[in-house]
């Protein structure tokens, strides 16, 4: 995000989950947005849930050593997905970064 200091908007980039908060702030507060670009995502409501990757990350141990047993823990995953989730991964603290109980409770929204 770019702020101009002249009109006190931005210029706001959203990618995936990020592009939906774009398009709310967008619509909720266009005096802050001066241009909006979204990635991959489009302004529709998804048909399909995400509970399941949700339910499954709560599922994992994390407290093992490696990203790769972290992983192993997440068989069935399409390509390349486990591999994006364990970027979330906060191997020194145990723990996802991402709120899992705030992604759950406002999926509906959310999709």
């Amino acid at each position: 995000m770019i702020a101009n200091a002249k009109t006190s908007q931005a210029d706001v980039l959203g990618h995936s989950m990020g592009g939906k908060a774009a398009m709310v702030l967008a619509l909720t507060r266009p005096d802050l947005v001066r241009r909006l670009v979204i990635a991959d995502i489009a302004p529709v409501a998804y048909a399909r849930t995400q509970m399941d990757k949700i339910t499954l990350m709560r599922g994992v141990d994390l407290d093992v050593a490696t990203r790769a047993e972290v992983a192993a823990q997440m068989p069935g995953l399409e390509a390349g997905l486990a591999e994006f989730f364990l970027q979330s991964v906060d191997m020194k603290d145990k723990r996802w970064r991402l709120n899992l109980d705030a992604l759950a409770a406002n999926m509906p929204a959310i999709m």
